[in-house]
C-alpha cells in the first residue's frame, strides 16, 4: 500500500452468529476483496469481522483494531441505523474518526435467497461512496456547564432538582411573582422536595426577551424587576406549561356552564330541591385529553357525588386508567354512583329553561342520546392546550398541530426539540400527569448531562457549503432549516451554515433556488457511488 493511500475497513457484524455463518462470511469477504474502489488514493479494503457490536467489549476490541490498523474510514455492515442509532457515531468518536468516516450498511434488513450476493453488492457500493467522502476536520467547542429552566411549575422544578443533584448550576426563571409549582410538587413529594432545590436559583418576575448563540454556548436576555440582564448557559429547558385561549370563553357562562375548576363551588351554591340535581363533567370536548385530566375529573366527580342531592355524569371519549392508582380511583368513582358516559363525535350543548341539554352519540350503544342537567363543568384543556407561541417563535422551536412544543414523536424523542441544546418538559409538550412529569424530568436532566458532561462538543466540519458566486441571499435556506442552522454572513453578504447546529439533513441543498449549496459528505460523486452497479 502506498503511503498516501487511505485505508478503509469493512466491519461485518455477525449478530452473535445469527446473521452470517462462517461460509457466508467467506463468500462476502471474497466478493469485497475483489471489488475495485473507483477512487484515487484508496487501498484494498481490510475486513474486520466482529461477532456482536451490541456488546461493549466487542466494540472496544473493534476500536482497537481500527486504531492499530490505521483505518481512516469504515463501512459498518450491521443493523439498520434506526435500530442502533448511536452506534456509528459512538464507534467514530472512540476511534478518533469523524462521523461521516463511518458509513453504515443495513445488511440485517436484506433477506431472501440472494441475500449474501446482495449484501456483498451493497457493501461494494458503500466502499465506492465512502472512498469519495472527504476527510473532515473536527472542531472542539467548549461548553458552558450551567442550565436555565424556563417555568416554575412542576415540570420546571422537577427538572431543576434533578439537574441540581447532578451538580449543574441551575436557574429557574418564572414570569410570575411566585414559584407556582412548589405547592403541587411538595404535596406529591413531601416537604423534603424543597431540600433538593437548595442549590437552585429561583428568579421570579422575570421573562426571556432574547437569545443568541448555539448549543452549549447560549446567552439569554432576561427582563427582570431590576431591568434587562444577560445570562450565559449551556442548555435551556422549556417548561412553561400551556396557554388557555380566551376565545373559548364563549362556551362558558356564570350560571350553567363553567370551567372545571369552578364546578365544585357552583355545585355547592345550587338551591336545594327535593329532586336530585344532575351535574355533568365534560372532558375531550374538542381535543383528547390525558390521564391527568381524567384523574382531576374523577376526583372531582367522587367528591360531588351525593345519592340524596346530586347525580354526577362524567363525559369522556376514553377512560384513561393506565396506572394502578388510576384504576383504584376509577373503581372508587364507579362505586360512588358516578355515571361514566363514553361518547364519540361532538357534543352539542343547548341552553334550556333553568338548565342545559347535552346531545351526544353513545360510543357503547351506538345511539344518539340526550341528557338534561342543571350544571356542567368543561375542562379547558379539552378546548385548547397550546404552548406559548411567542416563546416558540423567539426560540425558533417547531410546534405540532395543537401548538405544543414538539412536532416529533414525544414517546420516541421524549425531551428533544428541533434545536440542539434546547429541551422541553411538561405540559408545553403535552404531558400533564404529575407522576409522568417527575419521571420525564429525569430524562431531560440525563439528556442535558450527556450534552454537557464531556466539557467540549466535537463538531465535524461537514456542514453545507455555500458558493458565494451563486448565492443571491434570498434567505430560503434560513427560513426552511428546521434546526435554525443557517444564518447570514454579513461580512461576505452570503448565507452560511452553523456547524454545531446543523444536522446534515440536506434540506437547504434541495431548497436553494440558485443551487448554491452543497453538502460535502453527500456530494454528487458520493451519491453516484450509491447508485452504481456493484
Amino acid at each position: 500500500m502506498k503511503e498516501n493511500q487511505q485505508r478503509i475497513g469493512v466491519v461485518l457484524c455477525t449478530c452473535g452468529g445469527s446473521l452470517f455463518t462462517e461460509k457466508e462470511l467467506e463468500r462476502i469477504s471474497a466478493g469485497i476483496k475483489s471489488a475495485e474502489i473507483k477512487a484515487e488514493g484508496a487501498a484494498a479494503p481490510e475486513i474486520l469481522i466482529n461477532s456482536n457490536l451490541c456488546s461493549s467489549e466487542q466494540r472496544r476490541n473493534l476500536v482497537k483494531q481500527i486504531r492499530s490498523g490505521r483505518v481512516v474510514k469504515v463501512v459498518l455492515a450491521a443493523c439498520a441505523p434506526v435500530d442502533r442509532e448511536q452506534l456509528p457515531s459512538d464507534i467514530a468518536r472512540k476511534a478518533g474518526l469523524s462521523d461521516s468516516a463511518v458509513y453504515p450498511v443495513a445488511v440485517k434488513s436484506i433477506t431472501g435467497k440472494s441475500r449474501i450476493q446482495r449484501s456483498a453488492a451493497e457493501i461494494r457500493k458503500a466502499l465506492v461512496s465512502v472512498s469519495r467522502i472527504p476527510r473532515f476536520e473536527i472542531r472542539e467547542i467548549p461548553l458552558t456547564r450551567s442550565v436555565m429552566v424556563l417555568g416554575g411549575g412542576p415540570a420546571g422544578l422537577y427538572t431543576a432538582a434533578e439537574l441540581n443533584c447532578l451538580g449543574y448550576p441551575t436557574v429557574v426563571v418564572e414570569s410570575r411573582e411566585e414559584i407556582t409549582g412548589l405547592d403541587a410538587v411538595s404535596g406529591y413529594e413531601g416537604e423534603v422536595f424543597e431540600q433538593r432545590l437548595s442549590g437552585v436559583k429561583l428568579q421570579t418576575g422575570s421573562r426571556l426577551v432574547g437569545i443568541r448563540g448555539q448549543v452549549g454556548r447560549f446567552t439569554a436576555r432576561l427582563a427582570t424587576p431590576g431591568g434587562e440582564e444577560d445570562q450565559e448557559f449551556g442548555a435551556l429547558v422549556v417548561a412553561t406549561g400551556v396557554c388557555l385561549d380566551g376565545s373559548e370563553s364563549t362556551l362558558y357562562d356564570e350560571r350553567i356552564v363553567v370551567p372545571l375548576a369552578e364546578l365544585s363551588g357552583k355545585a355547592e351554591s345550587l338551591i336545594r330541591r327535593r329532586e336530585i340535581r344532575h351535574i355533568a363533567i365534560i372532558l375531550d370536548a374538542r381535543l383528547e385529553e390525558t390521564k391527568a385530566s381524567s384523574e382531576t375529573a374523577m376526583e372531582l366527580a367522587a367528591g360531588l357525588q351525593d345519592p340524596e342531592q346530586r347525580q354526577i355524569y362524567l363525559f369522556c371519549r376514553e377512560v384513561r386508567v393506565s396506572s394502578l392508582g388510576m384504576q383504584v380511583l376509577y373503581d372508587r368513582v364507579r362505586e360512588s354512583g358516578v355515571q361514566i358516559v363514553k361518547y364519540k363525535g361532538s357534543l352539542t350543548l343547548e341552553r334550556i329553561d333553568g338548565g342545559l341539554k347535552i346531545a351526544y352519540r353513545d360510543a357503547i350503544f351506538e345511539q344518539d342520546c340526550e341528557l338534561e342537567c342543571d350544571l356542567a363543568g368543561i375542562s379547558p384543556l379539552g378546548l385548547h392546550s397550546s404552548a406559548d407561541s411567542s416563546l416558540a417563535a423567539l426560540l425558533g422551536l417547531s410546534t405540532d398541530v395543537q401548538g405544543q412544543l414538539q412536532d416529533n414523536n414525544i414517546h420516541f424523542l421524549p425531551e428533544t426539540t428541533n434545536r440542539p441544546g434546547i429541551f422541553v418538559a411538561g405540559a408545553c409538550r403535552g404531558q400533564f400527569y404529575l407522576p409522568q412529569i417527575a419521571a420525564e424530568a429525569k430524562n431531560v436532566a440525563l439528556a442535558v448531562d450527556r450534552l454537557l458532561r464531556p466539557g467540549t462538543l466535537s463538531v465535524e466540519l461537514s456542514s453545507p457549503v455555500v458558493d458565494p458566486d451563486k448565492c443571491i441571499l434570498c434567505l430560503t435556506c434560513v427560513r426552511c432549516c428546521p434546526f435554525q442552522a443557517m444564518e447570514v454572513d454579513h461580512q461576505n453578504g452570503v448565507a452560511a451554515s452553523i456547524p454545531e447546529a446543523c444536522q446534515r439533513c440536506g434540506i437547504c441543498v434541495g431548497e436553494c433556488p440558485a443551487r448554491a449549496i452543497t453538502l460535502p459528505a453527500w456530494s454528487d460523486a458520493v451519491l453516484a457511488g450509491q447508485m452504481a452497479e456493484a
